[in-house]
């Protein structure tokens, strides 16, 4: 009777081991499935990368003759600066100097002319615009002050007018009139060379 039991029971242990055998099988395909699945996929992944690597290189190709003469042109246009920074500080000087010009003929009355106009050097490198003219009377000087303080405002130096330096008696002919002198100091946007323009 033990004998029936020894061998029942090594019937039921080799059952055992067969089942655990197949399940462990089992286990081993599936691992060996997935990584199988795992190495298709980085595969797939890494021809994908070199085909994109190389479709890229082309483009580099064909782009690098742009990319080269872009630079040329950012090299020619840095070169260009210097010239254009003089050009855009001309263009503004004369466009000031226009204006300066366009508020003076605005200014002056039909009692009143100018016979010499100067730019000088001022105080702290700044530059004074000084007028000379004459005038029927001191009414109509005052009354070209007042006007040159209006359209000239946005050239003057901040708080600064036109001021009357001196006011002396002439003669036009028979006619009697004032010799005066007036000056203001201008804004100053950009290093301007102290010149002169006279009528006289």
């Amino acid at each position: 009777m033990a004998n029936i039991n020894l061998i029942s029971a090594q019937r039921a242990e080799t059952v055992r081991l067969r089942r655990a055998t197949r399940a462990l099988m089992l286990l081993m395909m599936a691992t060996l499935g997935c990584v199988v699945a795992v190495l298709g996929w980085c595969g797939a992944q890494t021809l994908a990368t070199q085909a994109r690597l190389g479709q890229v290189e082309r483009e580099l190709v064909v782009l690098r003759p742009k990319l080269n003469a872009i630079r040329e042109m950012e090299a020619q246009r840095d070169a260009l600066r210097p010239r254009l920074t003089t050009l855009q500080q001309a263009r503004d000087s004369t466009t000031r100097w226009f204006a300066i010009l366009d508020g003076l003929r605005r200014s002056v009355t039909d009692q009143l002319w100018l016979t010499g106009l100067a730019v000088e050097r001022g105080n702290d490198d700044g530059v004074r615009l000084r007028l000379n003219g004459i005038a029927l009377s001191n009414t109509a000087v005052g009354e070209a002050m007042r006007r040159l303080n209006v359209h000239l405002r946005p050239n003057l130096a901040e708080n600064q007018y036109f001021e009357l330096r001196y006011s002396q008696p002439a003669a036009i002919g028979r006619t009697e009139a004032v010799e005066f002198e007036v000056a203001a100091s201008l804004t100053t946007p950009t290093k301007e060379v102290s010149h002169a323009v006279s009528t006289k």
